[in-house]
């Protein structure tokens, strides 16, 4: 091998440790955990497609990109020093700013989660009454029902989409300062908000009946109630 072909396999083994080395180390120090050159850097490259051994200079670009990729994505994610709620708030928020979006462009997956069927109520002559409508369950005759729609309007759709960005704010302020009381508790608040409205949705008004896409906001609505509540002083401190 002559000399030139020989420097310059060993600058790209060296660009290649140094970028390995890298991001193993953003990886580690973004989470606050101890390592050890010697015990995780073999490790490292175990699990990596090179092991020391280059057919072309892709791979170092590959390591380069990556590098850089993972030093964008940890300084725009919250810290997990204390623990990943504040990924889960971030992936509510999103849920949630994404859901109020697809409210203005159609009534469809809302239809989805409201999904109960009303008629006219006979006995209700007052057109501002709440209770105008009833379920199709409890209509005292089914030969409406091929005309029973749901409660979603596009209206209902924009109020929805309204209250859902509030909501998605108020975690995403919570992500990023977790460690703040007040935010902390208003997202509390969010999640037991959320839980009431589904819950009386279901037993009062009958506007839901459970379905596969009411899994997720039933599961944040109480799953993320209780562990806010149980996880309280591990971030807020006295």
């Amino acid at each position: 091998m002559s000399f030139t072909r020989r420097w310059s396999t060993e600058v790209s083994h060296r660009k290649v440790h140094h970028g390995a080395w890298t991001l193993l180390g953003r990886y580690k120090v973004a989470r606050r955990v101890p390592f050890s050159h010697s015990d995780e850097l073999p490790r490292l490259f175990s699990v990596l497609p090179i092991h020391l051994h280059f057919s072309s200079a892709d791979t170092i670009w590959i390591i380069v990109f990556a590098s850089a990729m993972m030093d964008g994505l940890l300084s725009f994610l919250p810290s997990a020093e204390d623990g990943i709620l504040p990924y889960y708030l971030l992936l509510v928020s999103a849920a949630s700013i994404g859901n109020a979006i697809q409210n203005y462009l159609t009534l469809h997956y809302t239809r989805r989660i409201y999904n109960g069927l009303f008629v006219p109520n006979s006995t209700v002559t007052n057109g501002d009454s709440v209770q105008k409508l009833q379920p199709v369950s409890s209509a005292a005759t089914l030969k409406d029902k091929p005309t029973a729609t749901d409660q979603v309007t596009p209206l209902a759709a924009r109020l929805f989409g309204i209250y859902t960005i509030a909501v998605g704010v108020i975690r995403l302020y919570g992500a990023y300062n977790i460690h703040d009381g007040a935010l902390y508790q208003l997202c509390i608040f969010t999640h037991m908000l959320a839980g009431f409205h589904f819950t009386s949705e279901i037993v009062v008004y009958k506007t839901l009946r459970l379905a596969g896409p009411h899994i997720f906001p039933f599961s944040a609505a109480f799953g993320g109630t209780l562990w806010m509540v149980l996880q309280y002083s591990n971030y807020v401190k006295a």
